[in-house]
């Protein structure tokens, strides 16, 4: 633990992560007038945003790429601030009879057991030639998360049913933003006080309020608030790199146990010209990675091309284990020979996994068979009067994306407002 007289800082509440959901949480409660103090584990802000600019002459995701659905919550937000932005590929397109044949399906079955997986399920209908098809294409966006015999069939069930109400599937409606997320996360914070290289170690509720024990460039640091909001990858608390005290309860600690994060590996490929000639991303069984895209958006400059490859599940974790310089080796020739330029290697290759980063531990989070159909919101759920949750993983709707992680702050926020309004009324 810290040493016993560390600096104190005392706020109204104390945010804790500084990506999508933790600044959309903060910019609310700092709009309602409270003293709002964001701490960062990173040396910069965005979590999972991560945008390069000394890899191309455009801005280049290493994390979140596109801003997901017509229906994103950040989308009025950005247009608002004068945020450009463009179409980009779309990886889910249903056919037209795709809504009618799915509602009837989820009418005609019963919800799935806990335990089964959606490769149990897709067995199941093995034999029903019409629902196979069905399946098939309703859990093509699941098939670019991980394994199907690794995913809840009651989580996917319920997504499908969530998309069909909102009538707008995953993968649907994809935008690219040219200016980078990296700009999207300074307008977030603008104006916020933010503080990187913030480790928080250990968060104790106390009489009258959260004790927040960090650890920073110069050493001990403590922070005293009313209300704390968490918004840490599921990750980073799976592996207890924060400690409660009073210890978390058991619910809690199970939901956080239950939920698994996903292996997925980006890979960034650079090169001189316009080299892309597909009208559509790639998908190939061999050699790895198996999805390749062009992630330069329509009216960029034409002089070069960024490239990104994909590989979830299995295959990315089977990539990982080989050198870094083999295996970006390996994909750079294969995208080269995919291209038709075995003989033009790209002028810069990279890669990133989120599962290295020790501020995040996995990419994103997952339901994996067996976990309880409201896994999601019991993760979501306060802790008392004085602990909320936020992130992608407590996300009731489009979980795993920026717009899911931003709409949880917003949700959390709401939620310490409303507690600071009953204890205001318990005080009186």
């Amino acid at each position: 633990m810290p040493n016993a007289h560390p600096p104190t800082t005392s706020s109204d509440v104390i945010v804790v992560g500084a990506g999508a959901a933790g600044l959309s949480a903060a910019r609310r409660l700092a709009d309602a007038g409270l003293d709002v103090r964001v701490l960062e584990a990173r040396d910069r802000l965005g979590g999972r945003l991560h945008t390069r600019h000394d890899l191309a002459g455009v801005p280049v995701e290493l994390g979140a790429e596109f801003m997901h659905t017509a229906a994103n919550p950040l989308r009025p937000v950005l247009r608002a601030a004068g945020f450009e932005e463009r179409r980009g590929v779309s990886s889910h397109l249903p056919s037209e009879s795709f809504r009618p044949r799915l509602e009837s399906f989820l009418a005609a079955s019963c919800t799935p057991e806990e335990s089964i997986s959606v490769e149990a399920l897709v067995q199941r209908h093995a034999t029903d030639a019409p629902a196979a098809q069905l399946l098939e294409e309703a859990f093509g966006a699941q098939r670019g998360r991980e394994e199907l015999r690794r995913t809840s069939a009651t989580d996917a069930m319920h997504e499908l049913e969530l998309e069909l109400a909102d009538d707008e599937f995953m993968g649907e409606h994809n935008f690219r933003l040219p200016a980078g997320w990296g700009t999207v996360v300074d307008h977030l914070a603008q104006g916020l006080h933010c503080e990187t290289g913030r480790r928080v170690e250990h968060i104790g509720i106390e009489a009258g309020g959260i004790v927040v024990e960090a650890v920073g460039e110069n050493g001990p640091l403590q922070y005293r608030a009313e209300q704390l909001i968490v918004t840490v990858p599921l990750g980073v608390l799976k592996n207890g790199d924060i400690q409660f005290t009073p210890a978390l309860p058991a619910e809690k600690s199970a939901a956080i146990q239950a939920m698994t994060t996903l292996d997925i590996l980006k890979l960034v490929f650079v090169f001189d010209g316009d080299v892309w000639t597909f009208d559509s991303p790639v998908q190939q069984t061999r050699p790895s990675p198996s999805t390749w895209w062009h992630s330069t958006w329509d009216g960029a400059p034409r002089d070069e091309t960024v490239i990104v490859g994909w590989a979830v599940g299995d295959e990315a974790r089977r990539m990982l284990q080989e050198p870094p310089e083999v295996m970006t080796a390996r994909a750079a020739a294969s995208l080269s020979a995919m291209l038709g330029r075995p003989d033009h290697p790209p002028r810069t290759a990279t890669f990133h996994s989120w599962g290295a980063d020790p501020f995040t531990r996995g990419s994103y989070s997952h339901v994996p068979p067996g976990a309880p159909r409201d896994i999601r919101d019991r993760l979501a759920m306060p802790t008392g009067d004085r602990i909320f949750w936020a992130g992608e993983a407590t996300a009731a709707f489009r979980s795993r994306t920026v717009g899911g992680a931003y709409a949880s702050g917003a949700r959390a926020a709401a939620e310490v407002l409303d507690a600071r309004s009953r204890l205001v009324e318990a005080a009186s």
